[in-house]
């Protein structure tokens, strides 16, 4: 693979990621805070945001898996 082939694949890569942020926003925040979501999350699993990002993380994952 070549550096540019490989910078074209970054680059790719994070202006998809980058649209997913910016369509999944009004889906996980409700407010200001854009990870508003994850703390209601947490706080309804006794657990912290970075816990519940995990969480749904590893849905997502095993969904795709499936």
């Amino acid at each position: 693979m070549t550096v540019e082939n490989f910078n074209e694949i970054v680059k790719e890569f994070l202006e998809k990621t980058e649209n997913v942020l910016v369509k999944k926003e009004g889906e996980y925040s409700l407010d200001t805070d854009r990870f508003s979501f994850f703390k209601r999350m947490a706080q309804i699993e006794g657990g912290t945001p970075e816990e519940a990002l995990l969480h749904c993380m590893t849905k997502h994952i095993t969904s795709f898996i499936d």
